[in-house]
């Protein structure tokens, strides 16, 4: 092997090897600097930079042009994930996730790897007796530990997962041979769905065991498609178990004497079998006549029970007994006898068991109205016309049948409920089919091979009982109801997929359903406890020197994150706490509850952005992964952390108090400890828009232009702020296709809404995106909150009236003051609100902005100011929200839509 070979790491990283020396020149917001290339990954480098260098964890690099012997690699948004000390001076560990950046090192890789050569590994070699099992076939609990610890030595490893389960050997006898322990395999719930079959009625979960992302999310969409639609009709049509023996005898014409007599005799071998079992019945004798060889298909019926080993019982006594009374007969000489050959197509997919049918024979059909297709987001037209070309491909690629991926739902559903997984093969195998029907479409499908039973086999395991158990088909009588539940789930899981392939969103959904992207959230008690005694301090006013004890930390019910963030968080995890610290000072007891809120890291939010948008199909998926960093998302987990530093009373009057932050750049921990908020008003009154009334309204348009007024005309100042990412006409023209895709996707989602002429002015609006940006850049921007809004906002009461209360910091940016402004009116007036009264309150706020910042605002000037600000919120937040619907339902949606878009009906651009 090479010695550049042994420079690549085992995820395919090459290590720089000394003495070579591959600089970058890295460009940030505080300036340029070098630093020394010490290895280059799929998804960064690891540089070594000096001592001194300005850049910490957390710091956006804009540019770093690495200098290579092939040339420059130019590399874009990478932000320092650590920074740590080394010898030779500071290792800084930079990622990023820009689509080019990321295909420029795959590109510097694959070279790097193509100079080197080496030989294959191999592994280490072990003879037979050292890898022998002990003690086969036993399952007594002392085989069971004498395995496991020969186990452990053998591999020089524990393996507590998979010796620590649950499950008795004892219990598993029948099931398994050489037993060492258990793996798990999580099961998930899909549906419920309405069935109307004969022998599945009602309401039914799904229990499927999966370990891929997405499966049961998809089939849960199909399956609240078809029971908003009524439901699924399921009807079992007959139920096969064959077995398939060969007699091969001296020439042709035995064989066909052979056939003769097995037919003639046909009462007597259903006597031989029906000494079996009650419960296996003989249907029918198939004989199959090839040259000298006789195969005679056995098809029974099997009961509840899938019927592999009774059927083979069963067959193999009824050939015993053929046997025996043929060899009287010498002009019937049987050379060989097999109990099996390949004609009964025991767990293979065949073309004779597709049309003959092998277990349940089943069919399900559904009826869509386009209503129904709307909760998949796809329309009747364009599914069918995915049909037509689905039909051309099964037929190209010889497919048995044709479906999507009912090899899913079998397999899933098989797993859970204790059924022969080498059955899924066969079993998976089925005709789906999609027809119009009036405004809506017809789904049908057929299995003819599904091989279930509710007793015998796995399902006397625990937990396949009771996965049984929940879809009501354990035990006796219950195999057909088993069947019609496959057969509708898989119908819905068919109808999803191919709504998702239709749509353009089944490789994105993968993408955000189906990949692991967890971050820890374990908070140390320590650590909280520490931040505790710190807010308490900051909370009692207290002194260095004055004593305090934190006794406990405990959570407290309560409290929530409404924002635009928080909306985007689809994943569920929680993002805040209220915790209640119990306390003693100076013989003194008492307690204090604050809100403590972990910030996610942009990445994770630019994540959960992403998963939004790729819900959304073509082309704004694709167009989403080109500007997913220029979205005003860098540094948002460090911006509110930033922001509660400051101390200028016209920000920490409207704010709640800060008490304490920490930030840990090494674990990706940012957390803010703060006021709880009680004794407060119009706190959470999103969905109560009509208590807001003038006066509260008026008040917020004071207080908010004191704030803005801080640094108001100060644009230089922002710039230098490297926390804030402040947007610009360049950008916003470039990524004019983004908007566009934005708002044509929500025009059809939402055309109640995007009127055609709403849709024309707001299209024009993205065309001149870049002069109106011009136009906002040449007026007094400041520094902005940017999710202004009823979410976000509460007011506290004062003597003469009421304070504004403003959190959320997190999208804080520098703009035209007038953003936040139509932001918090687009919540507050109700739809039909006239021009001129949204007007009065902008001319409100710019009164109080002059009287704050000491300086005349033109009128006119002002509201054009306003008129592009609205726009601008209009293409940008309000277009994301609406896309981010797919996520989560925003029930005032709607109304901001419609009240703002009332307001720039009347605007010019």
């Amino acid at each position: 092997m090479s010695d550049e070979l042994h420079d690549f790491s085992a995820t395919g990283s090459w290590i720089v090897p000394q003495p070579s020396r591959l600089l970058v020149d890295l460009e940030h917001a505080q300036g340029k600097e070098q630093a020394l290339v010490r290895m280059v990954r799929r998804l960064g480098l690891s540089v070594v930079v000096d001592d001194a260098s300005r850049i910490r964890a957390g710091t956006w690099v804009d540019k770093a042009t690495v200098r290579t012997e092939w040339g420059q690699i130019t590399l874009q948004f990478m932000q320092v994930q650590t920074r740590k000390p080394d010898p030779l001076g500071t290792v800084l560990e930079l990622r990023t996730d820009d689509p080019r950046s990321v295909a420029a090192l795959w590109s510097y890789l694959y070279h790097r790897r193509q100079l080197s050569s080496g030989e294959p590994w191999v592994g280490e070699k072990r003879d037979y007796e050292e890898l022998r099992v002990p003690r086969r076939a036993k399952h007594a609990k002392e085989t069971w530990e004498d395995r496991a610890a020969w186990l452990r030595e053998v591999f020089g490893q524990d393996f507590p997962a998979l010796i620590g389960a649950r499950l008795n050997p004892q219990d598993v006898e029948g099931n398994i041979e050489n037993y060492i322990g258990a793996i798990e395999i999580p099961v998930g719930l899909a549906g419920p769905m309405m069935f109307h079959g004969r022998y599945a009625r009602g309401m039914i979960l799904a229990p499927m065991a999966t370990s891929e992302g997405a499966l049961v999310a998809s089939t849960n969409r199909g399956a609240r498609a078809v029971t908003a639609a009524g439901g699924v009709t399921t009807h079992i049509i007959h139920q096969r178990m064959i077995r398939a023996p060969v007699f091969v005898t001296d020439r042709l014409e035995s064989a066909l004497r052979l056939q003769a007599w097995i037919m003639d005799h046909e009462p007597e071998i259903r006597s031989q079998v029906n000494q079996v079992g009650h419960h296996t019945r003989l249907v029918q004798l198939d004989p199959v006549l090839i040259g000298r060889n006789l195969h005679l298909r056995f098809l029974f019926e099997t009961g509840d029970a899938a019927g592999q080993n009774s059927s083979t019982l069963a067959t193999w006594r009824a050939c015993q007994w053929i046997r025996a009374q043929t060899a009287y007969l010498p002009d019937l000489p049987i050379e060989h006898f097999f109990v099996e050959a390949n004609t009964s197509g025991d767990k293979k997919a065949t073309s004779l068991n597709y049309v003959m049918g092998r277990g349940f024979r089943v069919t399900a059909e559904a009826l869509l109205p386009p209503i129904a297709l709307s909760r998949l987001r796809v329309d009747a037209d364009t599914l069918l016309r995915l049909r037509d070309s689905a039909i051309t491909g099964s037929a190209y690629a010889g497919m048995m049948g044709m479906n999507a991926n009912f090899a899913n739902v079998v397999a899933a559903m098989f797993a859970a409920t204790g059924q022969d997984i080498a059955s899924v093969h066969e079993s998976s195998v089925g005709q789906f089919h999609l027809e119009r029907h009036k405004d809506g479409v017809r789904a049908y499908l057929m299995l003819p091979n599904l091989v279930v039973g509710s007793v015998g086999g796995g399902t006397r395991l625990p937990g396949q009982r009771e996965c049984l158990q929940i879809v009501g088909a354990y035990g006796r009588a219950k195999a057909a109801r088993l069947a019609e539940i496959i057969a509708g789930y898989c119908l819905a899981l068919d109808l999803s997929t191919l709504s998702a392939i239709a749509a353009g969103h089944f490789a994105t959904a993968h993408e955000s359903l189906g990949r692991s992207h967890r971050q820890s959230e374990r908070l140390e008690p320590s650590l909280l406890s520490d931040l505790c005694s710190r807010a308490v301090r900051k909370w009692l006013r207290l002194e260095p020197m004055d004593e305090l004890k934190i006794h406990a930390v405990v959570p407290v019910q309560g409290g929530t994150e409404d924002s635009f963030m928080g909306s985007l968080d689809a994943v569920g995890k929680q993002r805040h706490a209220v915790v209640e610290a119990s306390w003693t000072m100076d013989n003194t007891a008492g307690s204090s509850r604050f809100l403590v809120k972990s910030k996610p890291t942009d990445h994770e939010v630019v994540r959960m952005m992403r998963a939004v948008a790729m819900l959304c199909g073509e082309p704004l998926a694709s167009l989403y992964e080109v500007y997913q960093y220029r979205l005003g998302l860098r540094n948002c987990h460090v911006r509110e952390l930033e922001m509660a530093q400051i101390n200028d009373p016209r920000f920490t009057s409207i704010t709640p108090e800060f008490l304490t932050v920490w930030r840990d750049d090494t674990h990706a921990t940012y957390l803010i400890v703060m006021e709880y908020l009680e004794n407060v008003t119009h706190l959470n009154s999103v969905k109560q828009p009509q208590i807001w009334k003038q006066e509260h309204i008026v008040a917020v348009l004071h207080d908010i232009a004191r704030f803005h007024s801080m640094y108001l005309g100060r644009e230089a100042d922002l710039e230098r702020v490297e926390w804030l990412e402040i947007p610009s006409a360049p950008a916003k023209q470039e990524m004019g296709p983004l908007w566009e895709a934005i708002l044509q996707y929500n025009a059809k989602q939402f055309p109640a809404l995007f009127t055609p002429p709403r849709l024309a002015y707001l299209s024009r609006a993205i065309q001149r995106i870049g002069p109106l940006w011009r136009e906002i850049e040449a007026a007094p921007r400041t520094l902005i909150h940017n999710d202004f809004n009823l979410r976000n906002i509460c007011l506290r009461r004062t003597g003469s009236g009421f304070r504004l209360c403003a959190y959320d910091w997190e999208l804080a940016t520098m703009h035209l003051p007038q953003r936040d402004i139509c932001e918090f009116l687009s919540f507050v007036l109700p739809p039909g609100t006239s021009r001129e009264g949204w007007l009065e309150y902008v001319e409100t706020y710019r009164r109080a902005l002059e009287k704050h910042a000491q300086r005349s605002l033109d009128a006119a000037t002002f509201v054009r100011g306003f008129d592009l600000a609205s726009f601008d919120y209009a293409i940008d937040r309000l277009g994301m929200l609406t896309i981010a619907q797919g996520v989560n339902v925003y029930e005032y949606l709607p109304r901001v839509l419609h009240s703002h878009f009332e307001y720039l009906d009347g605007c010019s651009l």
